[in-house]
């Protein structure tokens, strides 16, 4: 089975963010969305699911989150909301993603046991992130946002999230 490249697939292609993404260099933005494919990348080849989900954590974690103290649960589920919000993709579901951190992730870094995940969920947050770093660059492209902090700011300023954190996170 061959694939033919005729102007309709070339236009789907390049029409996504990441098809402008220079392999080197770029804005700090770009950087950071270029190590975020480096980790969606390696969740793809990892053998197992829990490794698979770790990697993609670490590919949301390089766009949206920063080195500040605290709990990151939290904080990385609201950007990635708020971001999803403001795509006009949809809301993703902070719930989800801060469960998975706080149950998943945080127990596998520290050495706890990890909850069996379904199939079904594992392959929707993998989804998720491939969505989010489009989205990460698109908005940032969209507001002339060079650096990766300037996006966290707006994500975190957005009147949105505090509704979306009252109405879906808990206390």
């Amino acid at each position: 089975m061959s694939l033919d490249l005729n102007e309709g697939v070339l236009k789907l292609v390049t029409a996504a963010p990441i098809s402008a993404l220079p392999p080197t260099g770029g804005t700090v933005v770009q950087q950071a969305a270029n190590r975020a494919l480096e980790w969606f990348e390696r969740a793809q080849l990892a053998t197992d699911q829990l490794a698979a989900l770790l990697f993609q954590f670490f590919a949301l974690e390089a766009i949206l989150d920063d080195s500040s103290p605290g709990l990151k649960a939290e904080r990385l589920a609201l950007r990635r909301a708020v971001l999803s919000h403001l795509r006009g993709s949809g809301l993703t579901h902070p719930g989800q993603t801060y469960w998975l951190y706080e149950k998943v992730r945080s127990a596998a870094v520290h050495g706890e046991g990890v909850p069996e995940i379904s199939e079904r969920r594992a392959v929707a947050f993998a989804g998720d992130v491939r969505a989010a770093i489009s989205e990460f660059l698109e908005f940032a492209d969209t507001h002339g946002f060079a650096k990766r902090s300037q996006v966290l700011r707006a994500l975190d300023s957005d009147p949105a999230r505090a509704e979306i954190k009252d109405g879906f996170l808990p206390d």
